[in-house]
């Protein structure tokens, strides 16, 4: 399987996104335009990876956005169902994987996790930088 390894960055002072050109040796190069660039601190920025899923629209997910979605979820009795989540993408180290983070009132759950492929009717509802929460 080939991975798409691509970043964007939040820029705190701009209050934005912005695409990365490239990054390397702790320093981002923001594309301005046509052929033209910018080196920028880390400092400045909050780098997040795409985590290779796309939501039910078409849109990239990357790490930091909210997304609600549906998981598979017995109630008891063989009566396949589903339970509806919403969380944020983060980054598990120690799976080496991406995964939701996510509560759910009905059920009393809180701070659980699921990983994307895990996931279906995905839909991006914001991100970390939205006053959601």
């Amino acid at each position: 399987m080939n991975r798409e390894i691509k970043f964007r960055v939040w820029d705190k002072s701009k209050k934005e996104f912005q695409e990365v050109e490239r990054y390397k040796n702790e320093f981002i190069s923001i594309a301005l335009g046509f052929y033209s660039e910018i080196c920028v601190s880390p400092d400045d920025l909050v780098l997040q990876q795409f985590t290779n899923f796309k939501d039910k629209k078409g849109n990239e997910i990357f790490e930091g956005d909210y997304v609600r979605a549906k998981t598979n979820f017995s109630r008891g009795g063989n009566i396949p169902s589903y339970l509806e989540v919403e969380g944020v993408v983060e980054y598990h180290l120690e799976s080496a994987q991406f995964l939701l983070r996510y509560e759910n009132k009905e059920f009393n759950v809180k701070n659980a996790t699921i990983a994307l492929n895990g996931l279906y009717e995905s839909e991006i509802v914001g991100n970390n930088f939205d006053n959601l929460k």
